[in-house]
């Protein structure tokens, strides 16, 4: 399985408790504990509170490991400043039809 998570961090789909068999948590895993703090991470507007948020629920799924995370891709959007209209995001960029190249 390969999964590739949102802006948000949440990482709700995969391991909330309430995602088995409407989301990716296959492996059946809860810890409602998580889903707590999956839900305030939503609603807190403030950066460096919702980052703790983020830290701690990481550490619950890496503590428990409820699934075994064996490879990390790392993609470069553009190797050069002549590239345009690439805004690359969590789900890839615009689309290559809105992507220019200034020739040289």
């Amino acid at each position: 399985m390969a999964f590739f998570w949102d802006a948000t961090f949440i990482q709700d789909a995969m391991f909330g408790c309430d995602q088995y068999q409407v989301g990716f948590n296959d492996m059946k895993y809860c810890n409602e504990a998580l889903d707590v703090i999956h839900d305030q991470a939503q609603a807190e507007l403030d950066q460096e509170a919702r980052r703790e948020l983020h830290i701690e629920a990481a550490n619950i799924v890496n503590e428990e490991q409820p699934v075994g995370i064996i490879y990390f891709t790392v993609g470069i959007a553009a190797y050069n400043d002549r590239v345009h209209n690439l805004f690359p995001g969590p789900w890839g960029g615009p689309g290559v039809s809105y992507i220019w190249v200034e020739l040289e």
